[in-house]
């Protein structure tokens, strides 16, 4: 038994090591905050949100940092798939804005294979089309654990984990007016079928 707690420690000491090497300080908090959702509410007004990202694009979306080297892409590009090992366990719910699909962020079979993985994720999806909305202003997801929320928003530099009822009454009253404005969840699904058709290589 107390090789087993041994072993445990162990494990998450290497874990926290890992996300040291390869997150930035400021998004820690949040991925902690992942981890313990039951549910997460996500939309992000220009990219593919990372948890739905397939290798590819995060890669090609990773390396347009011109601080990072090759090493240190490699590094984030397999923390952000060992994070999406969370999608197995927490509802995850997605308004994906039209710009986001069609940004070519990479190659168009990554762009074309990014958004038919899409459609295969345990991820519930819609699409806001181009026009002007309150998401504008940056990401933002609200996780909900414990009868409790709190809620993660994301600017140029860092990203910040609200929990004041004023701001998370915000943040929500966003979210809602953008799942209201989005499109069906059928038609979202269609519009991201034709657009992964019009990036066929």
């Amino acid at each position: 038994m107390m090789c087993s707690r041994r072993d445990g420690l162990l494990a998450r000491l290497l874990d926290h090591e890992l996300r040291a090497a390869t997150t930035p300080q400021w998004f820690r908090e949040w991925v902690d905050v992942e981890r313990e959702a039951t549910t997460l509410r996500a939309y992000h007004p220009n990219l593919v949100p990372g948890l739905l990202q397939t290798e590819e694009y995060a890669r090609a979306l990773l390396s347009a940092d011109p601080g990072a080297t090759p090493e240190e892409v490699e590094r984030r590009v397999a923390a952000r798939m060992e994070r999406q090992s969370i999608l197995s366990r927490v509802a995850y719910i997605a308004v994906l804005d039209e710009s986001a699909l069609r940004r070519p962020v990479a190659e168009p079979k990554v762009m074309h294979d990014q958004l038919l993985s899409l459609l295969d994720r345990q991820a519930e999806l819609q699409v806001i089309e181009f026009g002007a909305h309150p998401g504008l202003n940056g990401p933002l997801v609200i996780a909900t654990f414990d009868g409790s929320e709190v809620a993660y928003v994301e600017g140029q530099l860092q990203g910040r984990v609200l929990e004041r009822r004023e701001d998370l009454l915000s943040i929500t009253r966003i979210w809602e007016t953008l799942r209201g404005e989005a499109l069906s969840k059928r038609r979202s699904r269609e519009l991201i079928l034709e657009v992964a058709d019009s990036w066929k290589p």
